[in-house]
């Protein structure tokens, strides 16, 4: 007789792979249901693969988090997108680390760095120009620039050049960008 119990391993990439289909149509359609879809399969994931007992499965679910919660910011959504993005990037990064999962690490920076890009782009559009909002961006701007840095220690023109190119436009943007503060 064939069993209905799924094990707990199992459900966690199912719930995984969800979060992955729902996050490729919100981006095809725009829709925020698509958001709490996947960021509710995501979390179903998370109560399964945590930090202690599937490490890279946990830093793979933050990191898909913390790109959802990015494209929703760049979007237009509200900022407190852009704060859950990068607390789940960050929370990736303790698992990624640059020694012992250097791709990883290096393809959470660059992601990173264009959070921080979007994030100037967006104070940009509403800014009234006065001190504190240009140091805000200016602070945004060389976080991007830093977290790009990270990125080039590992995407080089000979491996990874696609992510080497596209880390190196954004780390000149940023640094263009701060120039002109």
């Amino acid at each position: 007789s064939s069993s209905s119990y799924t094990s707990p391993q199992s459900y966690a990439f199912i719930q995984y792979n969800l979060g992955n289909i729902y996050s490729a149509i919100r981006y095809r359609v725009n829709d925020d249901e698509f958001i709490r879809k996947s960021e509710a399969c995501y979390k179903n994931a998370l109560k399964v693969w945590t930090a202690e007992s599937y490490p890279i499965n946990y830093a793979k679910a933050r990191r898909c988090l913390g790109y959802l919660y990015s494209k929703a910011f760049e979007s237009g959504y509200s900022e407190e997108y852009f704060d859950k993005a990068e607390a789940e990037y960050r929370e990736s990064l303790k698992i990624y680390t640059m020694e012992r999962y250097p791709f990883s690490f290096a393809k959470v920076n660059l992601e990173l760095g264009n959070l921080y890009i979007s994030l100037a782009k967006a104070m940009e559009k509403v800014m009234e120009k006065t001190m504190e909002e240009t140091m805000e961006k200016e602070k945004s701007l060389s976080y991007a620039a830093k977290a790009y840095e990270n990125s080039l220690k590992v995407f080089t023109p000979s491996d990874y050049t696609i992510y080497y190119k596209s880390a190196q436009s954004g780390l000149m943007k940023s640094k263009i960008s701060i120039e002109i503060q």
